[in-house]
């Protein structure tokens, strides 16, 4: 028996489709009217909005380097932590005053529903019944399993000082046939 060498195709190489770069607060537009980058920044209800044209700066890598200057300087003025994380302020659909915390209805039972954010891009939640601790027993354990978290995430604890808002539970309504 004679052994031929048996000819190997050539190893294909891997084609990488490039992806643009994500910055947070920062959307491209592409349309007839305009071109260019759109910075929105928005912390505790204030709400900044500006678009950096690529004409009036220079092009496109310009106008993105001035609106990421702008997106930053901004953040810092509102007081806004500068990260890329996904960061809770205190919003207007809070009903509790606390960061990450929000009063809900579950499955009919008043609960308080705590959220946080372990990695960019990702959120957890978990909820702790009021009808099973009672409502000062119930905030005091979100708040303690909030600033836990925070804990684990960022290796610091933001103080939770704010005092709920209101923790009565209005009566379930009926529903209409």
């Amino acid at each position: 028996m004679s052994s031929t060498p048996t000819k190997r195709k050539p190893a294909r190489k891997a084609v990488t489709k490039r992806v643009a770069p994500h910055y947070k607060g920062i959307s491209r537009i592409d349309s007839t009217r305009a071109v260019g980058w759109f910075v929105r920044v928005s912390w505790h209800g204030q709400h900044v909005r500006k678009f950096f044209s690529d004409g009036v700066n220079g092009g496109k890598r310009k106008a993105l380097t001035a609106a990421i200057a702008y997106r930053n300087a901004t953040e810092k003025s509102l007081g806004k932590p500068r990260t890329d994380r996904n960061i809770t302020g205190v919003t207007r659909r809070s009903n509790t005053g606390l960061t990450g915390i929000r009063k809900i209805m579950k499955d009919g039972q008043p609960a308080f529903d705590i959220s946080w954010s372990p990695r960019p891009g990702v959120l957890q939640r978990t909820s702790i019944s009021i009808a099973k601790y009672g409502a000062t027993r119930a905030l005091a354990l979100a708040k303690k399993l909030r600033s836990d978290k925070e804990r684990e995430i960022y290796g610091i604890q933001r103080p939770i000082d704010r005092k709920l808002v209101r923790i009565t539970v209005a009566p379930k309504r009926k529903r209409r046939k």
